[in-house]
């Protein structure tokens, strides 16, 4: 699932202009969900720690999950 600004190519759509028009993909594998910076510029971060880009990270239950200046918290299924 793609999260960025553009509505055409994002399911999930943000709207701050701080984040990248393709910011992140997210998936779900095994029951745990993982998410990778697509190169954005203000970066991908969880529970404060930026993800490098182009590499999946997990993202633990109950984590901060931050898109540029948009942060989520992740609750379990």
């Amino acid at each position: 699932m793609l999260v960025g600004r553009d509505p055409a190519r994002c399911a999930i759509h943000l709207t701050e202009p701080r984040v990248s028009g393709l910011h992140a993909t997210m998936k779900i594998e095994g029951g745990t969900l993982f998410v990778r910076d697509e190169g954005s510029n203000n970066g991908v971060w969880i529970n404060g720690e930026r993800t490098p880009a182009g590499a999946w990270s997990k993202v633990p239950p109950n984590a901060a999950l931050r898109f540029g200046p948009i942060e989520f918290t992740v609750a379990p299924a």
